[in-house]
């Protein structure tokens, strides 16, 4: 009964090769599979049977000893060591500049770099008497009324914007100090008090197309309308032009004379 039921398994996979088939591609998977693990691992350990190489290891004791020997600092080198932290670091002195430091559009074919000073410490400096400008002020490059306005106009008119305008002019001019022997405006109305018990009153200059306006402490009450000044000062805001191109300045820390005398 056995026997043909047997005979009868082997008739059907006989019938359907396809089974068959299957099966040998199993059989030749499992295969392959078992002789890749059995060559990894003795791969593996063949690894592990060799010694390590590399370091101190491999190497005769004279050698190791020969080695570690030059790895020890020699003591003339510890003696140089000491001596260069004994010696005292000397700082190179500074030598400090109080002449005037020229400021404003560069001219042709120069590259001229200003310090930077900031705007704290330029609107905190006021000339002492007798000296002008204080210390380390930043001074005008331009020496005339006119040079400075044609170059205010450039920098204003070439911005694609009012506030690219304001932002070019306030960085080259404002915190600048005019250069000596100053500029000249008539007095363009009556001074008037300030809240704070000065004087403020404005001066034009025509020819050049700009008001200046001025707040200062000392008594202004004598000057009249017409009179001719020349003043001194720091430029501390560029207000929007006109449209006729009329510039008007705010100067602080001014000094005024009479041009008339």
């Amino acid at each position: 009964m056995k026997y043909d039921e047997l005979r009868e398994f082997i008739n059907e996979f006989r019938d359907r090769p396809l089974r068959v088939a299957l099966l040998a591609l199993l059989l030749v998977v499992l295969l392959g599979v078992g002789w890749f693990l059995k060559s990894y691992l003795e791969e593996r350990g063949r690894i592990a049977a060799q010694p390590p190489t590399g370091g101190m290891q491999g190497k005769s004791p004279a050698d190791q000893t020969r080695r570690s020997e030059t790895s020890k600092p020699s003591p003339d080198t510890d003696h140089q060591k000491k001596d260069s932290l004994e010696q005292p670091v000397t700082k190179p002195q500074s030598k400090a500049n109080s002449e005037p430091i020229l400021v404003g559009p560069p001219t042709r074919g120069t590259n001229r770099k200003e310090p930077v000073i900031p705007s704290e410490q330029t609107s905190a400096l006021r000339p002492p008497i007798g000296i002008y400008p204080p210390h380390g002020a930043k001074v005008l490059r331009e020496k005339s009324l006119g040079e400075f306005i044609g170059y205010l106009k450039n920098a204003w008119y070439g911005a694609t914007s009012l506030e690219e305008s304001r932002a070019r002019t306030s960085e080259l001019y404002v915190g600048r100090w005019v250069r000596k022997p100053g500029w000249t405006g008539s007095v363009d109305a009556f001074p008037e008090r300030t809240s704070s018990g000065g004087w403020s009153f404005p001066l034009v200059n025509q020819t050049n197309h700009v008001t200046f306006l001025f707040a200062v402490p000392q008594d202004m009450s004598d000057i009249r309308p017409g009179e001719q000044m020349t003043f001194l000062g720091r430029v501390d805001e560029i207000l929007r032009p006109d449209p006729n191109g009329h510039f008007c300045i705010r100067i602080g820390d001014a000094s005024l004379t009479s041009a008339e005398k």
